[in-house]
């Protein structure tokens, strides 16, 4: 079900040491653009990508999607 739900463009809260963090496939443009309005925060600044392993990063490293 969390598989779908991130696929359609939702959106998670998950734990983290000291607070929840918010997040969604960094693909998907309509999720991140909702992530962006609900943290108000501007697109310019970017966000932060984390993933359990390097190697989730290389397609988004290789195609210049991570800066």
């Amino acid at each position: 079900q969390l598989r779908y739900w991130l696929h359609c463009g939702g959106l998670i809260a998950y734990p983290t040491e000291s607070c929840y963090g918010l997040g969604c496939l960094p693909r998907h443009q309509g999720a991140l653009l909702r992530l962006l309005r609900l943290k108000r925060r501007p697109a310019h600044k970017g966000l932060i990508v984390i993933g359990d392993h390097p190697q989730r990063f290389g397609r988004l490293l290789a195609e210049g999607e991570i800066e």
